[in-house]
Order: C-alpha cells, then structure tokens, then sequence
C-alpha cells in the first residue's frame, strides 16, 4: 500500500510540474499573439493616419522630389522661381488641382 501511494505521489507530482510546464508556455504563446495583435493594430492606424494625410495620389509621370522648382505660378499664392517642399505641393494639389501651376523638381547641392 505504501509503494502504491508512493507511486500515486510521483505521478502526482510529474502531472503538476506538467500542467505548470504547459500553462506557462500558454501563457508565453498568449502573450507573444497579443504583442503581434497590437503590433498590426498600431500598424494599421499609421497606415489609415498616412492616407489621412496623404489622400492625392501624383500622377504616375510625376518625378517626385524633397523640393520643387514653380515655373508657373498661374493663379496661385506661389511665386515664380519660389522653392516649395513636397508637402507644400501636395497640400495645395490636394486643394486645387496640379494643372493650376507647373513645378519642376528642384536639386539643391550643400
């Protein structure tokens, strides 16, 4: 009887280390799929603030540059030869429309 509850300790003790070994690494996989889910969330609301901010899409012939040259100002605030960054452009042909004035891209050396 005594070699039998012995046995039935042993096992006991085995099945516990088992069930810790097994809810520990659940713990482990449940923590690392809720650091990947944030991870996509914070990913995907970088994303939707991005297409807030950049909701014109240039033409597929448009050189994109840091800086552009205006040639043309056409009815517009800029001045000829003023040197605008890209989101400057993009703002105003998010407004009106980049047939409104003429740009090129504008290559500064320092």
């Amino acid at each position: 009887m005594l070699v039998f509850s012995i046995i039935i300790v042993y096992n006991k003790s085995i099945l516990t280390k088992k069930k810790d070994y097994i809810m520990t690494n659940y713990k482990n996989a449940e923590d690392t799929i809720n650091a990947l889910n944030n991870e996509l969330i914070d990913k995907e609301l970088e994303k939707k603030e991005e297409q807030k901010y950049m909701k014109y899409e240039l033409p597929k012939d448009f050189i994109q540059s840091d800086e552009y040259c205006v040639i043309e100002p056409g009815l517009t605030h800029f001045a000829q030869d003023e040197i605008i960054n890209h989101a400057d452009l993009i703002k105003y042909a998010e407004e009106y429309s980049l047939d409104a004035f003429h740009v090129i891209p504008h290559l500064s050396v320092q």
